[in-house]
């Protein structure tokens, strides 16, 4: 599962999807209590890059590794229960 992405960064632009942070807010009397929750449904679950399966992070890491900055890879993930693809062009390691 994709957690967190990097604000502006490559796949963020792409349109991959992360965990949604969650804040609510419950009054009681005079009080208000604030509570964070983070919701994994929303996150997309990478299944393959460039048609290469992704089983772990190790997996994931050795495909990226091989490619360069400015790179198109195609990210195949699960989002909603339908497998769909996302091209990325790759950004330099921050």
């Amino acid at each position: 599962l994709i957690a967190v992405l990097r604000p502006g960064g490559a796949a963020e632009r792409a349109g991959l999807q992360g965990f949604r942070i969650v804040r609510t807010r419950r009054r009681q009397g005079p009080l208000v209590f604030e509570s964070t929750s983070i919701d994994r449904s929303a996150a997309d679950l990478i299944v393959a890059v460039d048609g290469s399966p992704v089983r772990s992070v190790d997996d994931l890491l050795t495909i990226l590794d091989a490619k360069q900055p400015g790179d198109k890879a195609v990210f195949t993930v699960i989002r909603g229960g339908k497998r769909i693809d996302v091209p990325v062009i790759l950004d330099a390691e921050e």
